[in-house]
């Protein structure tokens, strides 16, 4: 087996995580040695060469799902059990068969599309010899014989149901529906490929001010007094401008904070009727066609009816956020309040099956914070990677911007070209096949681009589980999903599992290392999707494959790359060049000078308001001429605006001075 993924142990003190080497020997319902007997022969009745450890795999999943039926089938508190079985390891073969081979158990299965839904129940009705044993829920109702409204759900032994509709309805609150068989809960939970742990409730100052300015205007239009609803609205308002006096700290930054309970004790948390105020905006949202447009005669158009859900999904947020724990975050212009809510242990004790468990932090610090009711279980991978080569391109930033987002036409049109002459480099030979991920917008354009046969696209979020491009032998991988610092944040408060204690537990980097683990695991999963993904023989080496990945030659791109590297230990790893022209501007000495300036600023932000030009001079070691002439580059104004800092000139013989967050 493969190196595992070392944490940062010094995150941890005073002792670091450890994943468990095994998992309790729990024999019943099903034998784990006959589930893997089965599950060998499922998988050899498909062509495929099983590798030699595989059955001892299925073994301790077997043994894992014994026990996640056992404990909820008790009293106990729930617990939450995490094996990585790598991608093309049988591991959704296991869970079907696992569940086809139950006699009495009831259970529900959570996958990551509405095709393995449908997939999933085919082959465990097929493999059970009963039809109706299992049936799937989700948001489409395409009439398809295996979906049942959610309300005939407990008539079946078995759901399936995907992950956007899991967490949508714990959202909603009526998990009550997948719950139940016949009266009694469902005892298997497995949860297949990642998934979103939690909830994330957001409120934004901005959004909180656009309703006020709403109600503001329509009140004269309807009914409802609107006045008090308003006041209400605006003591969340008043909310964030607390919090903001109250993050004013040298110690802290000022991009995303916690705030603990002392903190907290000093804010005046306001008490608002959401119940009427939803009801009342409800009912002016149903005139809304004709108070905007006097002259339209249809009716709860669908404009009103999606603004209506907007309105009282937003409002539901802050209902949730004000009533509990929050935390603070600032980004440039942009404030927001924050609660989680965890969503794992909704249905009491599961199993999840995440092929890249092993590469994401989030993990590591759930198991370290909740050692008693999480447990993350040292998976056995019967895979080899010596067939498996991987292509490492340094020197090109793959952000959004770097590629498509905000760039002129020609620029953008000059990437996509130089990205398919990367494509046609990789195309040596007429059979092969090339799988390229990349950004949906950006996925569009190539395939405007390129009429090549040999060449197929998908996009991240639509990269998870899949296996209808094991066909590809080589795969590129065009731009990172990088995610926003919020949810980085939230899932690190989600993993502590206690606001009060996240806010201690806060580490400096610790925005830096959850945002690489999940770069890294995105690439992992990636990668993944092509023929690497099938086994060649007994031994578990893979067929034959080629990733080709560029990334941005620095601190971030490294420490990515690594991490992503060691879940392929048997690889070949070779650095890679490829002749291309690609849109980069050329950055310039007085942006490079600009860069310098911000950096500054946005250190001293939280310790004063005000900045002089001579500050900066003595801040950044420029000198007073080129700190004047970066202040006057064409990109300042922007960036500025982006942080929230007004820039004022001094009359003559005063030096200009910047305010920094009012």
């Amino acid at each position: 087996m493969y190196d595992n993924y070392e944490p940062d142990y010094s995150l941890y003190e005073p002792e670091p995580p450890s994943r468990l080497h095994y998992i309790e020997d729990v024999q019943t319902p099903i034998k784990p040695s006959i589930l893997a007997t089965e599950v060998v022969r499922q998988l050899q009745s498909y062509g495929l060469q099983v590798p030699t450890r595989t059955p001892e795999m299925v073994e301790e999943l077997c043994k894992g799902f014994n026990r996640c039926i056992e404990l909820n089938s008790t009293v106990q508190d729930a617990q939450t059990y995490v094996f990585s079985p790598k991608t093309g390891s049988a591991k959704s073969v296991t869970a079907k068969m696992y569940t086809s081979m139950l006699t009495q158990e009831a259970s529900i299965i959570v996958v990551s599309t509405i095709a393995d839904a449908i997939d999933f129940c085919e082959d465990i009705n097929a493999w059970a010899r009963d039809n109706d044993y299992a049936r799937c829920y989700y948001s489409k109702d395409d009439k398809k014989s295996l979906r049942v409204e959610k309300q005939d759900l407990s008539k079946y032994r078995c759901i399936v149901i995907t992950h956007n509709m899991f967490i949508r309805e714990n959202n909603n609150k009526q998990h009550g529906y997948f719950k139940k068989y016949n009266g009694m809960d469902r005892t298997l939970v497995i949860i297949d490929e990642r998934i979103s742990m939690y909830n994330r409730f957001t409120i934004d100052k901005t959004v909180v001010e656009d309703l006020v300015r709403i109600l503001t205007v329509l009140k004269a239009y309807i009914k409802p007094n609107m006045n008090k609803y308003i006041e209400m609205l605006k003591q969340v308002l008043k909310l964030f401008d607390d919090v903001f006096k109250l993050s004013q700290s040298p110690k802290e930054s000022l991009v995303n904070l916690l705030l603990d309970k002392t903190k907290r004790e000093q804010l005046s948390i306001p008490k608002c009727d959401f119940e009427h105020l939803k009801i009342a905006i409800d009912d002016m949202t149903k005139n809304l066609h004709s108070i905007l447009n006097p002259v339209r005669s249809k009716k709860n158009s669908e404009e009103d009816k999606a603004l209506r859900v907007d309105i009282k999904n937003y409002l539901d947020a802050i209902e949730i956020v004000v009533a509990g724990g929050f935390s603070y975050h600032k980004s440039g212009l942009y404030s927001y309040l924050m609660s989680t809510e965890s969503l794992i242990s909704k249905f009491g004790t599961s199993v999840v099956l995440d092929a890249t468990a092993e590469v994401n932090e989030i993990y590591n610090t759930t198991a370290w914070h909740n050692p008693d009711t999480f447990k993350h279980i040292d998976t056995i991978d019967p895979r080899k990677y010596n067939n498996f080569t991987i292509h490492k391109a340094p020197g090109y930033k793959q952000g959004k911007t770097a590629i498509y987002d905000g760039l002129s036409k020609d620029e953008v049109e000059v990437n996509v070209h130089g990205y398919l002459n990367i494509a046609r480099q990789i195309l040596t030979k007429p059979t092969d096949k090339l799988l390229i991920i990349c950004h949906q917008e950006f996925e569009d354009k190539l395939k405007k681009g390129t009429q090549d046969k040999r060449i197929e696209f998908t996009h991240w979020g639509n990269h998870v589980g899949k296996n209808k491009w094991s066909h590809c032998n080589k795969v590129l991988v065009i731009g990172w999903n990088q995610f926003r610092s919020v949810e980085y944040y939230g899932n690190f408060i989600n993993a502590v599992g206690d606001l009060d204690y996240a806010s201690l537990s806060l580490f400096t980097d610790m925005e830096k290392i959850y945002r690489n683990s999940q770069l890294a695991d995105d690439l992992v999963q990636a990668v993944m999707r092509g023929s690497a993904r099938k086994t060649i023989d007994t031994d578990g080496n893979c067929y034959k494959c080629d990733a080709y990945i560029l990334y941005p030659d620095n601190d971030m791109g490294n420490a990515v790359m690594e991490l992503f590297e060691s879940q392929f230990k048997d690889a070949n790893i070779v650095k890679w060049y490829p002749k291309v022209s690609l849109t980069s501007k050329k950055i310039s000495a007085g942006e490079k000078n600009l860069e310098k300036i911000m950096k500054y600023l946005d250190s001293v932000s939280n310790t004063t308001k005000n900045v002089s030009q001579s500050d900066i001079v003595k801040g950044t070691n420029l000198s007073k001429a080129i700190v004047s002439r970066a202040l006057k580059h064409k990109s300042r104004p922007q960036l500025f605006k982006d942080k929230g800092y007004k820039m004022e000139k001094g009359e003559q013989g005063q030096a200009t001075k910047i305010t920094l967050l009012s």
